[in-house]
């Protein structure tokens, strides 16, 4: 699932301005602060970049499933995308359930359906134009929701 938005809300774009290096513990403090952490929920690895004077870049993986997020702050352009791969969602059988996904699989995040993962992003970026593309295994079955 890829989410990619302009116009991001101005006050928003500020945690992501700097003057001069931060370190890896301000990097985790950034992530916090400006709730990338409350979204992307407990990860296995974490590698991200606060650009000088702005901008952002963060790459994440817990088990098999992959969060990419970038972030251009830039009041004239702002832009920004965040990418899931691999992070499994509920899906509905021919009744209509929702049926939990893989007990073995620990999910990154408990949203539910794919729109919720959309708003999640929305509410946090707060974007005046918002792209979504999703790709899925076993598309052809019917077993998407959400979308």
């Amino acid at each position: 699932l890829e989410i990619c938005m302009t116009g991001l809300d101005a006050k928003y774009c500020e945690h992501f301005s700097t003057c001069g290096e931060r370190s890896t513990a301000s990097n985790e403090g950034l992530r916090i602060r400006s709730g990338i952490a409350k979204l992307i929920g407990a990860q296995d690895a974490v590698d991200d970049y606060v650009f000088d004077p702005c901008g952002y870049s963060m790459n994440s993986v817990k088990a098999n499933s992959l969060v990419t997020i970038h972030i251009t702050p830039e009041e004239n352009c702002s832009y920004a995308s965040v990418e899931f791969c691999g992070v499994p969602l509920p899906a509905e059988d021919e009744a209509g359930e929702k049926s939990d996904p893989d007990p073995d699989v620990e999910i990154v995040q408990p949203w539910g359906e794919l729109s919720h993962v959309v708003k999640s992003v929305a509410d946090l970026f707060k974007p005046e134009s918002l792209y979504v593309a999703a790709t899925c295994e076993g598309g052809r079955s019917g077993n998407v929701s959400g979308a």
